[in-house]
């Protein structure tokens, strides 16, 4: 080995091992940047911290959320618990934006039934608790001359599922009730029905380890490892420099002298 060698290699397994201790994975990918903000500040609530990085795909963006590769599986486990990434919803404006064809009476009310529920979902998405909300809005279909007229009109009728953090609901289920006849014409609130689910968080593994006179974090133990292994070397590879540079200045003395 050169004389020239000899600096670099210590340096070069120091950034060896900052790159093998600064792996991270991808654990969402999402065309919706609020989607991605929900997910990153779930992740972020229940000490993961996670990284969002923008991009582009075709004429589209991207949404990529990033964690440790050491948190990759909690941080997995927890997008799964919450539902996410949630699929793209269709609402009033996106019915407003619909396809000009002519369509059936029926096939009008089912895509305001969806756009409804889609306005709806995002109201009870919005309260403090609230991790999920489906509603599902049903139409009489008397109206179409397919189906037959009917002896008793009936009238619309809403099933509404939350997922909600803790076990206490965040709202009561005559507040929801309320909340959703008041968006649909017709609908009242006793033909709500409402079904509260306590989404159950994935425990975290303990958080700390220890190895030698050091606490670290669970999961940490190979990158200490590594970490030390590294300055170790870098330590004796610094010595074995000084020891060689004095023999060298020896040498030249004596020569010299």
């Amino acid at each position: 080995m050169s004389r020239y060698q000899r600096p670099i290699t210590p340096v070069a397994a120091l950034v060896a091992a900052w790159a093998l201790l600064g792996c991270s994975e991808t654990v969402l990918h999402s065309p919706d940047e609020s989607e991605a903000n929900r997910a990153a500040a779930a992740l972020e609530r229940h000490g993961v911290p996670a990284e969002l990085l923008a991009g582009r795909n075709g004429r589209s963006a991207t949404f990529e959320l990033r964690v440790d590769a050491a948190d990759a599986p909690r941080a997995r486990e927890l997008l799964a618990a919450f539902g996410m990434p949630r699929a793209e919803r269709a609402g009033a404006a996106a019915l407003a934006a619909g396809s000009s064809l002519v369509s059936s009476p029926v096939e009008e009310r089912a895509r305001i039934a969806a756009a409804l529920a889609g306005d709806v979902e995002q109201s009870l998405e919005a309260i403090d608790g609230v991790v999920e909300a489906r509603v599902h809005l049903t139409f009489p279909l008397a109206e179409d001359s397919a189906f037959g007229a009917e002896a008793v009109a009936r009238p619309p009728r809403a099933s509404t599922l939350l997922r909600h953090l803790g076990d206490a609901p965040p709202l009561a289920a005559d507040d929801v009730r309320r909340l959703v006849a008041g968006a649909v014409d017709g609908l009242a609130a006793a033909d709500v029905d409402v079904v509260f689910r306590p989404v159950r968080v994935p425990p975290a593994a303990d958080g700390w380890e220890s190895l030698g006179p050091f606490v670290l974090r669970a999961g940490g133990r190979t990158a200490l490892v590594v970490l030390l292994a590294v300055g170790l070397g870098v330590v004796a590879a610094l010595a074995a420099l000084l020891v060689w540079s004095r023999v060298l200045l020896r040498r030249a003395r004596r020569h010299g002298g």
